[in-house]
């Protein structure tokens, strides 16, 4: 219903947001709703990838996502390499929430939700940015100028256009 009522979704995540309003009315409902994601992603991808000429990466330099006092809520941290993770507090919605973790602090919390019951987990980075795992730690490219900002150009940047960029 909130998806529906949301024309804006479509609009401005036009894979994504088709897919999510399609969903629900899929019969049978897919067994593996990330991968029938997946391959909604992957068809709508465009069939050309615009190559640019220069690397679009050169000047930045990568910066971990992790800080001091990145953990903000009362409760402890779960993990070392995860913070911020949170249940909303309706009873009947398994809906998680977690801050930007590294592999490890994701592997332990996908182990975490195992323990909870849950065999199948949809899991949705929500980052404007590209994200990259150094030595397993998360990271996003900055300027040097600002260090704590999103590259602006780079926002709502998919995998395969990054790779298109850099070829």
């Amino acid at each position: 219903a909130l998806l529906n009522a949301n024309t804006l979704i479509s609009e401005n995540v036009p894979g994504l947001g088709a897919a999510l309003l399609r969903l629900p009315n899929i019969k049978p409902f897919p067994d593996d709703v990330t991968m029938w994601l997946y391959a909604q992603l992957r068809a709508t991808r465009p069939a050309v990838v615009k190559e640019y000429g220069e690397s679009v990466l050169e000047g930045l330099v990568m910066k971990c996502d992790e800080f001091a006092n990145i953990h903000l809520l009362k409760s402890e941290r779960p993990h070392p390499e995860a913070w911020n993770f949170r249940r909303t507090a309706i009873p009947d919605l398994p809906l998680y929430g977690s801050g930007q973790c590294h592999l490890d602090g994701m592997l332990f919390l996908a182990k975490h939700l195992k323990t909870e019951g849950y065999n199948k987990v949809l899991w949705l980075n929500m980052r404007e940015e590209p994200v990259v795992f150094l030595s397993g730690q998360a990271c996003a490219p900055r300027s040097e100028d600002n260090m704590n900002e999103n590259v602006d150009w780079l926002m709502s940047v998919e995998g395969h256009e990054l790779d298109a960029m850099e070829k």
